[in-house]
């Protein structure tokens, strides 16, 4: 990682993929699309109101310090 932004931006990924699936590198999106490792099996966590709320705002900061 070259800079600060590309690090905070890479772990506001992991911190929304962890809520999402308890795993930092598999999104939820990629366990419903069983995109992982075949020994492993993830599925999507059940979220409320709040934890979607969060992994969109995280997501959407992640984004923005990407494109600074």
């Amino acid at each position: 990682m070259e800079s600060d932004n590309e690090l905070v931006s890479f772990a506001l990924d992991l911190w929304a993929n962890y809520i999402e699936t308890y795993c930092v590198s598999i999104s939820a999106e990629d366990a419903r699309g069983k995109i992982y490792p075949a020994k492993n099996h993830y599925e999507p966590n059940q979220l409320g109101d709040h934890q979607l709320q969060l992994v969109k705002r995280l997501r959407y900061l992640a984004n923005n310090f990407r494109k600074e």
